[in-house]
């Protein structure tokens, strides 16, 4: 098999981006724990036996908070991993 001589290899594709995806996670994780945190303090009942639905809420709260501070954390390093990465500017 030959191959033709004008022949080049494919360009390799051009790096993505992860500033959508973590975004993306930062403001769904967010939502998340507010949406859960308004819906357990409105089922809240002081003078009466809690609600079962209270547990979910907390549940969707914590998911929420830690996904959050994964997502914060996930930023900083790769705000870090692109400063000391040698990009060049064009």
């Amino acid at each position: 098999m030959t191959t033709p001589a004008n022949w080049q290899p494919a360009p390799p594709p051009p790096k993505r981006s992860i500033v959508r995806p973590m975004a993306m996670t930062l403001v769904s994780s967010f939502l998340l724990g507010l949406g859960s945190c308004f819906g357990f303090l409105s089922t809240l009942n002081f003078n009466g036996p809690s609600k079962p639905v209270n547990t979910l809420f907390m549940i969707g709260f914590g998911v929420g908070l830690v996904v959050f501070l994964g997502a914060c954390v996930w930023a900083v390093v790769a705000m870090f991993a692109y400063m000391f990465s040698g990009h060049k500017e064009k």
